[in-house]
């Protein structure tokens, strides 16, 4: 008897000690969202070097008691990428870094494309400000006012 009371007691502790006990509806959803996004990135190969970090960190940013804020190692780690915004700038510097110029050295005239989204950030900035936003409203609509802009405000 006294060997089953231990042996219970030690399946509370595991219980308890890990991040299971702690594990929401919502964790759970936000794990199911980041595993749709592995699956988005890898199989049916929707960007997968920009959906692979993201959906990867939701996962890893859902598990409950991972030692995210108090113990030193990977997730400390992670987490402070996280609150310095270190990682997007990586992120998108090797995403910069791994782009294939070869449409573009095919077709200079495509370059015009990319200069017309640059001047939309400004000419959207400028027209928010008119309007009377201020200037960090004006700017978020700048941002989005680029190549996204139109395709962003409709959906």
């Amino acid at each position: 008897m006294e060997l089953l009371n231990a042996f219970i007691v030690s399946l509370q502790s595991v219980w308890y000690d890990s991040g299971f006990s702690a594990f929401t509806m919502g964790h759970g959803i936000m794990i199911a969202v980041g595993l749709l996004l592995l699956y988005m990135a890898f199989v049916k190969e929707f960007e997968p070097l920009l959906l692979g970090p993201i959906a990867f960190g939701c996962i890893l940013a859902n598990i409950p008691r991972t030692g995210f804020f108090d113990e030193m190692g990977v997730m400390l780690a992670i987490n402070y990428g996280i609150t310095n915004e270190i990682f997007p700038p990586l992120i998108f510097l090797g995403i910069g870094a791994m782009t294939d110029f070869s449409p573009l050295l095919a077709r200079p005239s495509t370059l015009l494309l990319g200069a017309a989204a640059q001047i939309g950030v400004f000419v959207a900035l400028a027209g928010a400000m008119i309007v009377g936003f201020d200037v960090k409203e004006a700017a978020a609509i700048g941002i989005i006012g680029g190549a996204d802009g139109p395709t962003s405000i409709y959906l």
